[in-house]
């Protein structure tokens, strides 16, 4: 665990993994946010990268069930941050593929 402050902040890097979801690689970090005493929230990112179409449903869906495995009482969330791009690769056969990416921060209560 990492735990960084800032600027009279406080964050605790609870968990950080990767998956695969469908055809989509979704990766998974979670931190509490806040002093102890006070009113703590969990900060999940999740950032799915696929060949196909990205899905704010399925990265709202893989932050639930993280938040749940967490201990987090309830599943409402507010969604901070939802960015979506893409980028051109080649390989090195010369193939060119585009990847579709979206980045999303969702804070859930605890």
């Amino acid at each position: 665990m990492t735990t960084s402050q800032n600027q009279g902040g406080y964050a605790e890097l609870v968990e950080f993994h990767s998956e695969w979801v469908g055809d989509s690689w979704m990766r998974v970090a979670a931190k509490k946010i806040g002093k102890d005493g006070e009113n703590k929230k969990l900060s999940i990112t999740v950032t799915e990268m696929t060949e196909t179409q990205t899905s704010k449903k399925r990265a709202a869906k893989v932050a639930c069930e993280a938040a749940r495995r967490l201990g987090v009482p309830s599943v409402d969330h507010v969604l901070l941050h939802d960015y979506e791009t893409s980028r051109e690769t080649e390989n090195l056969q010369g193939q060119r593929k585009k990847t579709n990416i979206r980045q999303s921060v969702y804070v859930f209560g605890v």
